[in-house]
């Protein structure tokens, strides 16, 4: 798959490729300056929900046991949270940073907390 054209590079193109001056070669600048403003302010700030997830996936990490393994169900029942799913979407985030470990048995995936001695 082709990378996406992003609209600073359609922006720039277009001035480059056109011979476009004047006032609105400054508008294109200046849309050009205003998404980039707003690009630099959505990745230095997570979301609400991504701030919410972190909370909640801490509280998943305390609750855990080492060694006992732990369904996606069984997260979600003893933490209150809205659904398994949800749990599970979680428990895949720690999966990948390398806080839990997946274990598939019986077409069901179990949830393990990582030693904290092993993982040095």
């Amino acid at each position: 798959m082709a990378n996406k054209v992003t609209k600073v590079e359609r922006i720039s193109n277009i001035i480059n490729t056109y011979a476009i001056s004047g006032e609105d070669k400054d508008f294109l600048l200046h849309e050009i300056e205003l998404l980039n403003k707003r690009n630099a302010y959505k990745s230095d700030k997570p979301t609400k929900k991504q701030t919410e997830n972190e909370a909640t996936k801490q509280a998943i990490y305390e609750a855990m046991e080492v060694d006992k393994p732990y369904s996606a169900t069984d997260v979600a029942t003893a933490l209150g949270l809205s659904s398994p799913q949800k749990a599970s979407a979680l428990l895949k985030q720690m999966v990948d940073a390398g806080v839990v470990v997946k274990t598939v048995d019986k077409r069901r995936s179990y949830f393990t907390l990582v030693n904290p001695t092993e993982v040095e």
